[in-house]
């Protein structure tokens, strides 16, 4: 099993599997499912179950490009990886939390606008 991970060629074709399965996953999943109204929460969580794989895949190639120039041993090479992924990892986390955030009001809106508009019935 240690040959298996410590074999570059091994590894990169699970990435390459990965990043095609989540996607076929995700669409599979939205076939399956698609009379079942999607929020945008879920919604959400969709685009980024799809796109894990092909965003590790784009990672690690990074990654590797990175560790192929400065050694697998260098300082450089880690502290330039952990400068990279700790921003695309605070800009990813921004991204979502506003999203977020713009699903939450709009949901409250809606729900102000229903709760207005109640029929006559309800009045009495």
């Amino acid at each position: 099993m240690l040959k298996l991970i410590l074999n570059e060629g091994f590894i990169n074709f699970l990435f390459f599997m990965l990043a095609f399965l989540t996607p076929s996953i995700v669409v599979i999943l939205v076939a399956l499912l698609r009379e079942r109204i999607w929020t945008g929460e879920a919604r959400l969580w969709l685009v980024l179950g799809g796109a894990a794989g092909p965003l590790n895949l784009l990672f690690w190639s990074v990654y590797n490009a990175i560790e192929n120039i400065y050694g697998l041993d260098s300082v450089r090479a880690l502290v330039i990886n952990l400068i990279l992924f700790l921003i695309l990892g605070i800009v990813g986390g921004l991204i979502i939390r506003r999203y977020r955030l713009k699903l939450s009001t709009q949901q409250d809106q809606y729900k102000s606008r229903a709760q207005d508009h109640k029929p006559e019935i309800f009045d009495k």
